[in-house]
């Protein structure tokens, strides 16, 4: 299911489609949702010899695996110099070989099931816009040097404003087409036995008796050993791993490019906000410029189109050879308190497990949540397992303070002041805004008929008052990142249920 923009790799894959659940069954292992995180979980409980049914509410590949910028690194978004402060060098050591592991697993089963996906190596360079961070970036690179990443300081190919050049420079890294991939992983867990099953909501789960029952939205159960919950957030979860982590949108362009008048790299930089760009190669020739970043909290800002259009200035002041803009989207990561995903064990479900937290480092953090769950359920030991914990107590708690006041105020501030001085009279088609009536948040969308749409605008989580995001078409809540259509269907969890009748 999309909403509002259509990225790259949408517009560029044939979409496949997968069957609605229609009956009754048992399984060893059941896996709701169906991007990177859930295939990747089906494909190798498949090579266990599990029997494995997926769910889907849409099908593979319609959440945020086709909303990323698509870069597989060892080095994770937060900085190995954070990781080793907060979580000691040996988890530091794990966490950089975790995501290796990730990159490397890629392009092996991209080999092995003949899945054409553009895989390939190349550098990547992080490099700072101000002229007094080179202690900076010696510091990240003896930090990724200790926990077994080569890094080296090098001379950045980009334009540098101060002249210092310094960059840190990270070979093997590798980029891919994110959808062709899934859809090739799908393919092969679909050719092993695994079910896969689209436009089938889960509407709930439960755990007892060591049997897991998954309900869907049409009164469909699976009885299985293990479920997986693999949505990008789990809506299984009430309040224990979202206050651990946070939901932002982020934001990213293609531009056509001059073949050959950028280098074959990716680019980080340490702006404010700050900005990552790869190249992409496509068939007879063309080359794209992927940039990404402009974030924000979900549902705190209404200016998408802006900061897709700052994203295309940016390049134009760093790039030689850009020609027009062919796409601009937004996707959803989950930010961590302490920069570690939050895979393993649910906390307080029995034989139920999460893949959350990606932290900018979405696909990585996919292939090895699966990995990691995968020994889990098949009862191997896995050295990981407590640094990934989804129970752990966060190491940063100013981080985790700072995120759950922001929710805190925001609840409180929106029940008092959404909707206030406003109708619906000159809502104009397409158009959503939240309107004060009797006391109560209304969330308003007129569609492309003239029709008025009227909803609570009462998130079904834990009742923050939803946004408007003209950008994508949704309404998003800003505390815990659910996101609904402009008529109230779920999106995104953890809202595991439609925006209510308006009063």
């Amino acid at each position: 299911m999309s909403h509002g923009t259509k990225s790259l790799w949408m517009d560029t894959t044939d979409p496949v489609r997968y069957p609605k659940l229609q009956q009754n069954r048992t399984a060893d292992a059941v896996v709701i949702g169906a991007g990177q995180a859930g295939v990747a979980t089906a494909y190798l409980l498949a090579r266990e010899g599990a029997d494995v049914v997926v769910l889907d509410k849409a099908q593979p590949g319609g959440g945020e695996t086709g909303r990323t910028s698509a870069h597989l690194t060892a080095w994770v978004d937060d900085g190995m110099d954070l990781i080793t402060r907060e979580h000691g060098s040996a988890a530091a050591r794990h966490v950089a070989a975790s995501h290796a592991r990730a990159v490397d697993w890629i392009e092996q089963v991209s080999q092995r099931e003949g899945i054409d996906c553009g895989f390939r190596r190349i550098p990547a360079f992080l490099f700072s816009l101000r002229d007094d961070r080179a202690e900076w970036l010696e510091a990240e690179r003896a930090a990724c040097v200790a926990a077994g990443i080569p890094a080296l300081l090098d001379r950045q190919p980009l334009y540098d404003p101060f002249g210092h050049g310094l960059a840190l420079r990270l070979d093997g890294q590798a980029t891919y087409h994110p959808l062709r991939f899934l859809h090739g992983l799908a393919r092969a867990a679909a050719n092993m036995g695994v079910a896969i099953h689209g436009d089938t909501f889960v509407s709930q789960v439960d755990s007892e008796n060591d049997i897991v029952t998954v309900t869907t939205r049409s009164g469909v159960r699976i009885e299985a050993k293990a479920c997986v919950v693999a949505t990008n957030t789990p809506f299984t979860d009430y309040a224990n791993v979202h206050t651990k982590q946070a939901p932002y949108r982020t934001y990213v362009v293609a531009l056509t490019v001059e073949p050959g008048s950028v280098p074959d790299a990716m680019y980080f930089d340490d702006g404010d906000p700050y900005h990552y760009c790869r190249l992409i190669r496509e068939a007879g020739d063309r080359e794209l410029l992927l940039v990404g970043g402009e974030d924000h909290k979900c549902g705190q800002a209404d200016d998408g189109a802006a900061r897709l259009d700052r994203l295309e200035a940016w390049a134009r002041a760093h790039f030689n050879g850009l020609g027009e803009r062919t796409h601009g989207w937004s996707g959803q990561v989950f930010e961590p308190a302490d920069g570690l995903g939050l895979n393993g064990h649910q906390p307080d479900m029995e034989h139920v497990y999460i893949i959350t937290g990606d932290s900018g480092d979405g696909l990585t953090n996919a292939v090895w949540g699966a990995r990691l769950v995968t020994d889990l359920i098949c009862g191997r030991a896995n050295p990981l397992a407590a640094v990934y914990d989804p129970s752990r107590r966060p190491k940063s708690l100013k981080q985790f303070a700072r995120e759950n006041l922001n929710v805190a105020k925001v609840f409180a501030l929106d029940r008092l002041t959404a909707g206030l001085g406003t109708g619906v009279d000159d809502l104009a088609s397409g158009e959503g805004r939240v309107v004060r009536r009797n006391g109560g948040a209304v969330a308003a969308y007129r569609d492309d008929d003239g029709t008025l749409h009227e909803c609570s605008a009462l998130c079904t989580h834990m009742r923050c008052v939803v946004r408007w995001d003209p950008l994508e078409s949704s309404w998003d809540c800003p505390c815990h990142g659910s996101r609904f259509s402009p008529t109230g269907e779920v999106i995104m969890g953890p809202a595991s249920s439609r925006l209510e009748d308006a009063d």
